[in-house]
């Protein structure tokens, strides 16, 4: 193989990369603005504004899709967030010490 193919095969094989490479990356960013962040939400009025911007669009405005888990008791929205069947939760912020002190990582955001 002369120096000008081994060159040519050394671009090609680069751009194939390159290119693969990009396609996972862009592909990968789609996917993610399609995801829907999912929050647990208990009955208590202190909540209300959250679903007054849901039913507002205000989500929908700020290109966020935001899928609310209620749940009537609170205990029963946090089981769905320690679980990983949502993403975050609303909470007090005793609930989040309380569940810092069992180790539990929870931040607030």
């Amino acid at each position: 193989m002369n120096k000008k193919t081994f060159v040519a095969v050394l671009i090609a094989v680069f751009i194939l990369v390159a290119v693969a490479v990009l396609y996972k990356l862009l592909t990968a960013v789609v996917k993610k603005e399609k995801e829907s962040i999912k929050i647990a939400v208990s009955t208590w009025p202190g909540w209300s504004h959250v679903f007054l911007a849901r039913d507002k669009g205000f989500f929908k405005k700020n290109n966020v899709d935001v899928e609310l888990i209620h749940r009537h008791e609170h205990p029963n929205a946090e089981k769905l967030f320690l679980n990983g069947d949502a993403d975050g939760m609303f909470q007090t912020l005793a609930d989040t010490i309380f569940q810092n002190v069992q180790l539990l990582s929870s931040k607030v955001v």
